[in-house]
């Protein structure tokens, strides 16, 4: 089926915008808890209205928060004032997966055609080949729980391992909607790019408060950030800030799609190519502006699996010239962004940074600092940890302990 380019600019536009609202209400309910617990009761009730009656955008709603939560999803939590914390992300899955779930049971039990309809989710994933993995994988996640709890690993740490699995329980509800609603894949990919787009600004925002010295402001936003879970700011060298968003790990399948289309265009002057150039290089200040060497180790395996595609389809050299000039055109585009940011005069100027050196210094430092240190001496230990139960494995909720070069941690824990 072909992409469909309509729902996906209107799912782009509306989503930017409900985005950027959705921020804002975030950052409020940061500085109002009590407004936060309303603004969770509002937004859960939405989403089951929609659940009931256009579960498709129920879907959407869900999926947007996924992009742009983080680890989490405390943008909106409900019982902040009371510490109970709630998160949004467990609310919205409440919401839809209870939703369809009732649906589910509604049907079976009216027999019929209503019964058919509940479970056409079943054929469809027979029919693709998907109930197989998709049962073993449930089974493997039941396993993990139970071996867990029979070892005497904590309850509270079985449950928070386990909940970072509890989507995969909504997956037959995707395939039904995906299959009742052919423009929700072209809505879903209109939403993600409107998640990867925002989460870039508001990185770059970020970083220009920090950089500028507006600390009066600057508080109140890291604390956000951290509170929320969404991200991490760390200053690097002459009021450069590190800011990295976990959620921006979606850039990279993006900004491979956006290369795929780029690729196989037939003129660069089509506007799907313009936006897809645009977008690669607007993205790709995450990139450099998160120094993440996670996030470029991904990126170095995307490069070398568009290379291969490359090479097995046996591209004509002029798609080997587009490719590395896009390639390049969107790492300098990127730096220029950033540094830009970096040294805009108002309202105060800021030091000189050499963003080579600090790249570069960030790409090859394996060691001598504190996450590196930190990720080196955790390695042996799970080791240690693996090779005690190797073959059943040690269930969800096993601890491991190291000693950690974080001098957050150090200082409290000397």
């Amino acid at each position: 089926m072909p992409f469909d380019t309509k729902p996906f600019r209107a799912a782009f536009r509306t989503g930017l915008l409900l985005i950027i609202l959705f921020e804002l209400v975030s950052f409020w309910a940061f500085l109002l808890p009590e407004f936060s617990s309303l603004a969770f009761l509002v937004i859960v009730g939405i989403t089951i209205a929609l659940a009931m009656t256009r579960f498709d955008l129920a879907l959407l709603v869900l999926l947007t928060e996924l992009f742009i939560g983080s680890q989490g999803g405390y943008m909106v939590a409900f019982g902040l004032e009371s510490g109970l914390a709630l998160s949004l992300r467990i609310g919205l899955f409440l919401a839809v997966f209870g939703v369809w779930a009732a649906k589910t049971i509604a049907g079976t039990l009216a027999g019929g055609e209503r019964r058919s309809a509940a479970w056409a989710w079943l054929r469809l994933m027979a029919k693709a080949r998907l109930l197989k993995p998709y049962v073993l994988l449930l089974t493997v996640i039941g396993f993990a729980v139970v071996r867990g709890v029979l070892l005497g690993n904590d309850l509270g740490d079985i449950f928070f391992d386990a909940n970072a699995y509890a989507y995969f329980a909504l997956f037959p509800a995707f395939i039904a909607a995906y299959s009742e609603h052919p423009a929700l894949k072209s809505r879903s990919a209109g939403l993600l790019v409107a998640a990867m787009v925002s989460s870039v600004a508001k990185a770059l925002g970020v970083m220009f408060f920090f950089s500028h010295r507006l600390f009066h402001f600057a508080t109140y936003i890291y604390v956000w950030i951290r509170d929320t879970r969404v991200g991490e700011i760390t200053i690097m060298t002459a009021d450069f800030y590190r800011v990295l968003f976990q959620s921006q790990i979606f850039v990279l399948a993006t900004v491979f799609a956006a290369a795929l289309i780029v690729m196989y265009s037939r003129s660069l002057k089509d506007r799907p190519v313009r936006w897809a150039a645009a977008f690669i290089c607007w993205t790709m200040v995450s990139m450099v502006l998160s120094l993440s060497r996670s996030f470029w180790f991904g990126g170095m395996c995307a490069v070398l699996a568009l290379l291969a595609l490359l090479v097995w389809a046996r591209a004509e050299a002029k798609v080997w010239r587009r490719m590395a000039g896009l390639g390049v055109g969107a790492v300098v585009g990127a730096v220029m962004i950033v540094g830009v940011t970096y040294s805009f005069p108002w309202p105060r100027k800021t030091g000189d940074v050499s963003f080579a050196s600090l790249l570069g210094s960030r790409a090859f430092s394996l060691s001598g600092e504190a996450a590196a240190n930190s990720r080196w001496a955790l390695l042996p230990k799970l080791n240690e940890a693996g090779a005690k139960h190797a073959f059943f494995g040690s269930g969800l909720g096993t601890s491991v302990t190291y000693t950690t070069s974080d001098p957050r941690l150090l200082a409290d824990n000397p």
